[in-house]
């Protein structure tokens, strides 16, 4: 079905200021998430390897040798295959803390909500309690996971250990160029002083859980044309989509010195905007729009086009949205190209209502689905860090890429030697990304990707932010409507999924003995 590509979303949502960044990315993820280019699917990985976060915090509080010997020695939870000691717990909790305040989002909404980054985690319990929630439901889907890979025969191999060391070597180079002495230094004194042999236990356990999921549980989750079409019927924003132009007109009451009333510049707006409605051609509504914009250009400016200035005002692949005044227009039934409309923005109720503006919409195309196919891929991902320099991650790719060539030159080549070579979290698949949708990787492998010229079979170098891809193109997928929605489903029936096992292989936490880490 084609999930070679699909890791999970978080589940630990509520209350969550650091939902999606608890764990390590894969570095084309992680790419994604810095510019912005948000996947098509729900699911992002939870359990591949943690993420070292570099940003250094106001306050940093060294912590003792006996208290880290304490953590180490105190169970803070218990299942059936695993012991869950404080220091676990603490290298959980501040991947949950440091991502958080390293994401500007989470990090504006924690101070927001009054928190203090100039006093401890700990000292804060309110904040604490609810960075301790996500760590502990973390721990619980990990250990189910890995439970449930140990009663199916899935064990780590050398490998995999291979690959956990590997990253801590990374790791140890990103924190010294963060300013730490070493590796061992940076847990010390960042997560309430856990030692490496205990960073590794974690790495374990998220590894032999990713192992399970990506390579085994993944493929478990099928679903029938007929299943995929009940279920875009029934949530209609995974695949219904409209295009249309639009252009707003402000309420403006004018300079101190005007006698504007806010009831005439509301007036004015909605004028102005039933004006532009009138246009019932897309090439007179376009024209209109341009007109008004070229007639707020000023010198500084600079010379304009006309796209340059509708490029605001073009909206493709609208996703229908229940219950709001737009989508119930859009959407209806009878809607068809060139139809026209008018909205009221405003801030507040009925009882305290604000109007702020008036929009003019023209629609383009009437509800579709996008039919673009998807692209499967494979890749072999060499870094900038690792090899020293761009250049020598270059030559290596270089170098990978001429062993290819001077070989079989098929795909089962190619993915052998991305078990060999690559950097990304995909390694055992050798480098496949299945299904993969247009605009769903970063910029450089997306355009290399979606090439109109692409045929299978074809190989290159792309460079990305994040060091050199070697390129293996393998073919065209489903529709992208028709992978949102599957993707979908198998959230849905992971979660599900993931409630039985949780219920298999419970951990019992020790409530008071979490409360034992103090130095975060």
């Amino acid at each position: 079905m084609g999930k070679g590509n699909r890791n999970r979303e978080n589940r630990v949502t509520e209350n969550n200021t650091a939902a999606t960044s608890e764990q390590k990315l894969s570095k084309l993820q992680q790419i994604q998430l810095e510019e912005k280019k948000a996947m098509t699917k729900r699911i992002v990985t939870v359990i591949a390897v943690a993420v070292i976060v570099l940003a250094i915090i106001a306050s940093v509080v060294a912590v003792s040798i006996n208290n880290a010997t304490k953590l180490e020695r105190t169970v803070a939870g218990t299942s059936e295959k695993y012991e869950i000691t404080d220091a676990m717990m603490a290298y959980f909790l501040g991947n949950q803390y440091y991502n958080a305040l390293n994401d500007y989002n989470s990090y504006y909404s924690l101070v927001m909500n009054g928190f203090n980054t100039g006093k401890s985690l700990y000292s804060q319990q309110n904040f604490y309690t609810s960075f301790m929630s996500q760590a502990t439901n973390v721990v619980k889907e990990l250990v189910a996971l890995a439970s449930d890979a140990q009663d199916h025969g899935i064990k780590l191999e050398q490998s995999d250990y291979d690959d956990i060391e590997n990253s801590m070597a990374e790791q140890e180079k990103q924190v010294k160029a963060g300013g730490f002495r070493s590796l061992k230094a940076y847990y010390k004194t960042r997560y309430a002083g856990i030692s490496l042999d205990t960073v590794r236990k974690c790495l374990e356990l998220q590894q032999l859980a990713s192992k399970y999921y990506n390579d085994v549980l993944i493929d478990t989750f099928a679903f029938t044309d007929e299943e995929i079409e009940a279920h875009a019927s029934e949530e209609r924003a995974l695949a219904d989509r409209v295009d249309y132009l639009s252009y707003t007109f402000p309420v403006a009451t004018g300079t101190e010195d005007s006698d504007v009333t806010k009831p005439a510049a509301e007036e004015e707006a909605k004028n102005k905007a039933t004006e532009l409605a009138k246009n019932t051609t897309e090439e007179a509504f376009r024209a209109a729009i341009v007109a008004l914009e070229r007639a707020k250009l000023t010198e500084e400016d600079g010379e304009k086009t006309d796209d340059d200035l509708m490029k605001s005002h073009v909206t493709e692949g609208y996703a229908f949205t229940e219950g709001t005044e737009l989508t119930d227009w859009m959407f209806d039934e009878s809607r068809k190209v060139g139809d026209t409309f008018v909205i009221e923005n405003a801030t507040g109720n009925e009882a305290n209502k604000n109007v702020t503006g008036y929009t003019a919409y023209y629609l383009t195309k009437t509800c579709y689905r996008d039919e673009t196919l998807s692209r499967s891929v494979r890749h072999i991902l060499l870094t900038s860090s690792t090899y020293g320099s761009s250049d020598e991650a270059k030559a290596k790719a270089e170098a990978v890429l001429a062993e290819y060539k001077a070989g079989a030159m098929t795909e089962e080549a190619f993915g052998a030697l991305a078990k060999t070579y690559t950097e990304d979290s995909n390694k055992s698949r050798g480098g496949l990304y299945e299904e993969v949708t247009k605009g769903q990787m970063v910029t450089a492998f997306n355009d290399w990707l979606f090439d109109e010229a692409r045929k299978p079979g074809d190989v290159d170098l792309v460079e990305t932010s994040y060091g050199w891809h070697v390129m293996y193109y393998v073919g065209e997928g489903r529709e992208t409507w028709k992978v949102a929605v599957d993707n979908d489903l198998t959230a849905e029936a992971y979660e599900a999924y993931l409630k039985e096992i949780e219920a298999k292989y419970p951990v019992d936490f020790n409530v008071d003995n979490l409360w034992l880490i103090d130095k975060i």
